[in-house]
């Protein structure tokens, strides 16, 4: 049964009990595999990249995600502004477009396309960059992204 359905048949008066209900599950769940995910680690169960299939036939990876973030975006949109090459009309226009001050953000797609032009900018946006890595997670191979 779906979530969907199993909250349509739910009578009003069930609903607050049964929101705790799922909410402890999540809670209790959340644990489970925070707890599967060390174990299979530290007992080297899978390596990062294995492939694992389950009795269904489906495979599954045990990978990690790797992300690039900035440690310091305020002092990194100063120093590259700063910069001689940053006055080039394409380094400019990449720059512009990486920082968004509502709500804070910036887009290192455009970043690295500043860098393009310029030796100064990549230097400097590979100095105030770094690679987070996630914990292992097991992940389906044919699941849609």
């Amino acid at each position: 049964m779906s979530p969907e359905a199993l909250v349509a048949m739910l009578s009003p008066e069930q609903l607050p009990y049964e929101m705790l209900h799922a909410q402890q599950n999540a809670a209790f769940y959340r644990e489970l595999v925070e707890r599967l995910e060390q174990r299979i680690t530290t007992e080297k169960v899978l390596t990062i990249g294995e492939v694992w299939s389950d009795p269904d036939g489906r495979e599954h990876c045990w990978t990690t995600e790797r992300t690039r973030e900035v440690i310091d975006a305020d002092l990194l949109r100063d120093v590259l502004y700063a910069l001689p090459d940053a006055s080039a009309s394409l380094v400019r226009i990449s720059l512009r477009a990486a920082f968004e001050e509502q709500p804070p953000k910036v887009y290192l797609s455009h970043l690295d396309r500043a860098a393009q032009f310029s030796r100064e900018v990549k230097r400097t946006v590979h100095s105030f960059t770094r690679w987070k890595e996630s914990r292992p997670r097991l992940r389906a191979l044919d699941a849609e992204r």
